[in-house]
């Protein structure tokens, strides 16, 4: 006959009351440590209440007790999956401190928020899948996000045996992307035309930088960090066409602040892109003036420093609304948003 199955790790069994000869009362429980040993903890009280409240109060360090890689399981807390699987990447030295950076800030505003108190075990597909569906609702980059996010983190649990599969692959698949239609174009080009230029809106009004640059990301398959890093140098234009370099991107690094990072020769990011239409005719625009610094950008602040990336898709994101193409995410889709099959749509002006 099999015996009594073993608690799982770090946790309690069963409280059991005792009356004592003196009229009290003694609790009792199993409480099995996250190194597999199995400790006996009891507390008496004049009450069988106070008894019980007692060794709940002697239970709670144990159960707090601060957790090691290795004593992770399906009971701890994915707070500190996350911390794990982050200590493990901070120390990865073929990842980018950039990389790194965007993955941490994707784990702490998108993803712990919802999962961080949650038990590793009660990160189920349904789960997964409620909330990615909300993501979606809000934005479908942020969606993807943190799909990435939490596809990296359960991985790491199934590596260090804390879960026996992640839940993330059997989740239902987020929508595949779609390139924008003809008409959403139209009315994202006319929302960045006439943004922020009614009578009441507070702050300085566009300089066009924005409008021009939604062209560039409509026309292209640049992200928005590859556009604000273009510079004069990497625009070759000629009576039939304009061709831009894509040579690197418009990042923000902890402690340091808004840098520029180029492109090495043998990054697959590293490109040659065509224009024409409007997306051609801001790059034109951008390039005039400015005298004959051709290492000078050609989306800049008023103090002629790069502007941040978060603030630039901050303002996508409210022109998008405008426009009522909310389902868009500019400037983040790695898929070429100008297709062979439709070059007409994209030219249109």
């Amino acid at each position: 006959m099999a015996g009594r199955p073993p608690l799982p790790l770090g946790t309690v069994g069963n409280i059991a009351i005792r009356k004592l000869d003196n009229g009290g009362f003694r609790a009792s429980a199993r409480f099995r440590s996250r190194d597999g040993q199995l400790h006996r903890v009891t507390a008496t009280g004049r009450t069988a209440a106070s008894a019980r409240s007692e060794l709940k109060e002697r239970m709670t360090p144990l159960l707090r007790a601060p957790q090691a890689l290795g004593e992770l399981g399906s009971t701890s807390r994915f707070g500190d999956l996350a911390d794990a699987w982050l200590d493990e990447l901070m120390a990865d030295a073929n990842t980018s401190e950039a990389t790194r950076a965007d993955y941490e800030r994707m784990l702490r505003t998108l993803v712990l928020p919802t999962f961080r108190t949650l038990v590793v075990r009660e990160v189920t597909v349904r789960r997964i899948e409620r909330f990615l569906a909300l993501r979606q609702t809000a934005s479908s980059g942020q969606a993807r996000a943190a799909h990435t996010i939490l596809t990296m983190v359960m991985g790491f649990a199934v590596r260090r045996g804390v879960a026996a599969a992640s839940p993330v692959p059997e989740a239902l698949p987020l929508p595949a992307w779609s390139p924008p239609r003809a008409a959403e174009i139209d009315a994202i080009r006319a929302a960045a035309r006439d943004w922020r230029t009614a009578q009441g809106v507070r702050g300085p009004r566009p300089d066009g930088q924005v409008r021009d640059l939604i062209d560039v990301l409509l026309g292209t398959s640049m992200t928005i960090g590859e556009v604000l890093a273009l510079r004069v140098c990497d625009v070759d234009a000629n009576v039939e066409s304009l061709t831009i370099r894509v040579a690197g991107r418009i990042l923000v690094r902890t402690g340091v602040g808004v840098v520029r990072k180029p492109y090495t020769g043998v990054d697959p990011r590293a490109k040659r892109e065509q224009l024409s239409g409007f997306a051609a005719q801001a790059v034109a625009r951008r390039t005039e003036g400015g005298g004959d610094d051709v290492e000078r950008l050609l989306f800049v602040t008023r103090n002629g420093t790069p502007l941040v990336p978060h603030n630039v898709r901050r303002a996508i994101r409210e022109i998008l609304q405008l426009a009522g193409a909310d389902r868009l995410d500019l400037g983040r889709v790695p898929e070429p948003r100008i297709q062979d099959e439709t070059p007409a749509i994209w030219q249109s002006q």
